[in-house]
């Protein structure tokens, strides 16, 4: 699955959400639905509204989707709620919209990504297909600017990329969330130019 995971501040990842509302992206939040109908989002104020409870969001442009998202249904004695299948429809591409907050005086960040599943199901005819060159020329173009504007770490076997204020915060003391027993001289010892 083509991912790229990035660290930054609130204000850079709504940078990055929006590059992807100027593409003519739709932001589709990945919650429990109470019926078949899902919403969609263009404007920034309510997907960051949205992020801070609901981090994961499907992205939508009419010229890459072939087929419908499919909502799966849970009803059971507790809940009845329908939910995205995230291969099924679509083709999408994934949002990680990630957390940051603070501890014991000192600020931490998880990452955020964007991704695709190298195939989905088609939800008219249930063919298993590859994404479309749009959806692929999107993320291509997306993760350009990533690594355009964003440093590469490399701490370990997996790659990511760093904004230039997630740099100061972990000069500073701060955390990046998954890559916390790593000191942080190791994370900018592990930098490399874009």
């Amino acid at each position: 699955m083509p991912e790229i995971e990035f660290f930054g501040t609130d204000h850079e990842i709504a940078e990055t959400a929006t590059w992807l509302l100027d593409q003519q992206c739709v932001f589709v939040p990945d919650l429990h639905y109470e019926s078949r109908v899902i919403n969609q989002f263009t404007e920034l104020v309510e997907i960051v509204k949205l992020s801070a409870t609901i981090p994961h969001f499907f992205v939508l442009r009419e010229d890459f989707v072939e087929s419908p998202l499919f909502l799966r249904e849970v009803s059971n004695a507790d809940s009845h709620f329908f939910y995205v299948d995230p291969r099924t429809g679509g083709p999408s591409l994934q949002f990680y919209w990630g957390r940051s907050g603070e501890k014991e005086g000192y600020r931490h960040l998880s990452a955020s990504w964007l991704s695709y599943c190298g195939w989905y199901k088609d939800s008219r005819t249930g063919d298993r297909k590859k994404p479309s060159k749009n959806l692929v020329s999107v993320y291509s173009a997306f993760a350009k600017l990533i690594k355009g504007n964003f440093r590469k770490i490399q701490p370990g076997k997996r790659e990511y990329r760093i904004s230039p204020s997630a740099e100061s915060l972990v000069g500073s003391g701060g955390t990046l969330i998954g890559l916390e027993g790593i000191p942080s001289e190791q994370i900018l010892g592990a930098m490399t130019n874009p």
